[in-house]
């Protein structure tokens, strides 16, 4: 069950988000920015980064979706710099690909993190997208 605001989990059984005291939903609808594909422009390990993140992108009107984020807190266990978790498992930050860079560039400016940021993400999306 998730809620439909802070998009925090619950277990079955919880109907109302504590927090928000909203029903709580079994799904999120997938969230579309103009039909423009989606990109990832981040992976990290960190729990503590992800909420920042989205707070960041979200506040600057940049829709995001956080894949992952859920077995990176049951995994939160990050490896020297990276914070990229030693099982493999880490948080893939995606945002529309037309808003790709201002989103880079945003959180490049106002979040400090050692996640990975790959400017090879955006240019391996960039050839998938245009078919090369």
């Amino acid at each position: 069950m998730i809620c439909p605001n802070c998009r925090s989990e619950f277990r079955e059984g919880i109907e109302r988000c504590p927090d928000c005291d909203l029903p709580l939903v079994k799904s999120l609808p997938v969230e579309r920015h103009d039909q423009a594909p989606w990109v990832e422009i981040m992976e990290t390990a960190d729990p503590s980064l992800i909420p920042v993140l989205r707070s960041v992108l979200e506040g600057a009107g940049i829709p995001c979706a956080i894949e992952g984020e859920e077995a990176v807190g049951i995994f939160p266990v990050g490896i020297g710099d990276t914070h990229l978790a030693q099982s493999g498992i880490g948080a893939r930050v995606k945002v529309p690909a037309d808003r790709a860079d201002e989103a880079l560039a945003l959180l490049e400016s106002s979040v400090k993190t050692d996640a990975s940021t790959p400017a090879e993400l955006l240019e391996q999306d960039a050839e998938e997208i245009g078919g090369g």
